[in-house]
């Protein structure tokens, strides 16, 4: 049979089509010659579409056609235009223009140069072998720099999902159905990545893992209904290498429906693997840079703790089983009277939450601290801090006051959170659930802004002392500018100290902080405020001649340095490390331990 065959696209002709086919020849049923003119790159799609989606671009070339119909074998080369691909499991989508070789049994790729949205990239370097087109297999290698390596939602993949930006390598290779996949790349900006542990069971949803009950043949394996599946791994082994950056913004998921969410930037190391069962994996630990903890109590409280530097959290295989060893404070301004009786001073107070152990299941250890209260208070609140220490009962007790009720209570009772008049514990809770709602909507406008909301109730001098915080992050976090505080400036009874009748003026511009991480893993910070809330209410009250000086505006510049050690021992030997890697730096010494540096 000879063959003239055209396809023409759009009124022109992209493919040509010429030579002989011999049916009864088996071996050598085919003698075409392909000409492409700006053919679409789709048509390669039925061929690649275990890998590949969304194929687009163009292409031009000359292609010899040999062979078996079932089974061709292409000889020539294209040069792609304006090529697009979206490889399936990562999600991502890149643009390419080169040339791609065609041999008897492969399809050879020279250094293409890959490129994302953003215009990061890298270049792929390989082969694909076949038999015509069949029993392929895969010898791929890639170079990247701030590449886009992945772009999922929850609902692709149930396991880990989000954007990842990336500089490393990987190696693909192995046959379609059993490719090996190993990846080593350093996290870059832009990657925000979660990590879903808030329901063992969703991970049915996952649609690439198999559940088999091993107690029955195999002919009652369950699997996802193929009209749902979207994604099936059971040819895949992954094996990714991350080295985790401050630049990474990572979620772990405890509890999504209720915002039981660990989140913030961290250090460390660790590897992913995923086996042709579908099993998912995790070792390593990360080391938290900055980061908060949403605490949340039966969906109605919900109360974000601030993560201190130096917090790990740990895998060794099941995700599921981390461990984590972290430690959050929130801090509440609010009054003394409970503890001290007449002094009605407002001061700021941290309830600390040490969690360790099972990352689901942690154990919890509380705390309060008084950081920073006037010098003429630590005296009158050393008796209380004393007695907290040996009463785990009643520091509880205080702490469930302040995170739920925002306020101490009378040490021995909760009996001081009263239902009447302006201490309406109730009624403080319903507004604590109005402002619980308001910050997790305002949330959604920027992953940069923070937005939270202190309000006591709803009586009218509650609603005028609404409380605001504004916090908006730059330069990946570290940079970080706040300002808390009420938004009225009226001389009423609401701003007027406790038995005094000098009026106290709440600025529009509240306090003020910008703090600046000096390293990116924030050992080293600097910090600027501007305070202009009164602090000290009691001087008001009686009159002093210093109450002016005490609660006119404040500024002040910090510089902090964090470390974390479990001895001295510990501290100054990390230390001692430190110099001798900076010597064999300078020497060019090797790691060789059979080199010492004393």
């Amino acid at each position: 049979m000879a063959v003239n065959l055209d396809v023409e696209r759009e009124n022109r002709r992209v493919v040509n089509v010429t030579g002989t086919f011999t049916p009864q020849d088996v071996p050598n049923q085919l003698n075409l010659v392909g000409v492409l003119d700006e053919a679409p790159v789709k048509l390669a799609e039925p061929i690649l579409n275990t890998l590949f989606k969304d194929l687009g671009g163009t292409a031009v070339g000359r292609l010899q056609v040999t062979g078996k119909l079932a089974a061709p074998h292409l000889v020539g080369s294209l040069d792609v235009a304006n090529g697009k691909l979206t490889f399936i499991y990562l999600g991502t989508t890149y643009t390419f223009s080169d040339r791609i070789t065609f041999t008897d049994d492969r399809i050879a790729l020279n250094n293409i140069r890959l490129s994302d949205p953003l215009g990061n990239s890298g270049t792929i370097d390989g082969n694909i072998y076949h038999n015509g087109f069949q029993d392929m297999r895969l010898d791929l290698r890639a170079n990247f720099r701030k590449l886009q390596a992945l772009n999922t939602t929850r609902r692709d993949n149930d396991l880990y999902f989000g954007t990842a930006y990336a500089t490393g390598t990987a190696r693909v290779s192995g046959p379609t159905d059993d490719l090996l996949v190993n990846v080593s790349a350093r996290s870059e900006a832009g990657t925000r990545l979660s990590l879903p542990f808030d329901n063992a069971a969703k991970a049915q949803q996952a649609n690439y893992i198999r559940f088999v009950n091993h107690n029955i043949r195999d002919t009652t394996t369950v699997q996802i209904a193929t009209d749902t599946a979207k994604l099936d791994l059971s040819g895949l082994r992954l094996n990714m290498n991350l080295d985790v950056t401050p630049d990474a913004y990572v979620e772990i998921l405890l509890d999504e429906s209720t915002g039981d969410i660990i989140r913030g930037t961290a250090s460390g190391q660790l590897r992913l693997n995923i086996d042709t069962r579908g099993d998912f994996n995790m070792y390593g630990q990360i080391e938290i840079v900055r980061g908060a903890y949403n605490f949340t109590l039966q969906g109605l409280v919900n109360k974000e703790f601030v993560i201190r530097p130096g917090g790990t959290i740990a895998w060794n295989g099941d995700p599921l089983q981390g461990q984590m060893n972290l430690t959050a404070a929130y801090t509440q301004r609010t009054s003394v009277a409970p503890l001290l009786g007449s002094n009605t001073s407002v001061v700021p107070v941290t309830a600390v939450m040490n969690l360790s152990g099972p990352l689901l299941l942690p154990q919890i250890n509380l705390n309060l601290e008084f950081n920073d209260i006037p010098s003429s208070l630590e005296g009158d609140l050393a008796p209380f801090l004393s007695a907290l220490r040996n009463d785990e009962q009643e520091l509880n007790r205080q702490v469930f006051s302040l995170i739920v009720f925002r306020q101490l209570t009378s040490p021995g009772t909760l009996s001081s959170v009263s239902f009447r008049g302006s201490d309406n514990a109730f009624g403080n809770s319903v507004g604590q659930v109005l402002s619980t709602q308001l910050s997790v909507l305002t949330s959604q406008i920027d992953p940069n802004l923070e937005i939270s909301f202190n309000l006591n109730g709803l009586s009218a001098e509650q609603l005028q002392a609404l409380q605001v915080r504004l916090s908006y992050s730059f330069l990946n976090g570290r940079l970080r500018i706040t300002r808390e505080g009420g938004f009225t400036n009226n001389y009423n009874a609401a701003n007027t100290a406790p038995g005094s009748t000098v009026p106290v003026q709440t600025s529009f511009l509240g306090d003020l902080s910008l703090e600046y991480y000096l390293r990116p893993d924030g050992k080293f910070r600097a910090r600027l405020r501007y305070e202009t809330t009164p602090r000290d209410f009691s001087a008001l009250a009686a009159g002093s001649s210093n109450a002016n000086l005490q609660n006119q505006q404040r500024a002040g510049l910090s510089l902090l340095h964090t470390e974390q050690f479990n001895s001295f021992r510990e501290l100054f030997a990390r230390k001692r490390v430190r110099r001798r890697d900076a010597a064999r730096r300078e020497l060019n010494i090797d790691d060789d331990p059979r080199t010492t540096i004393k």
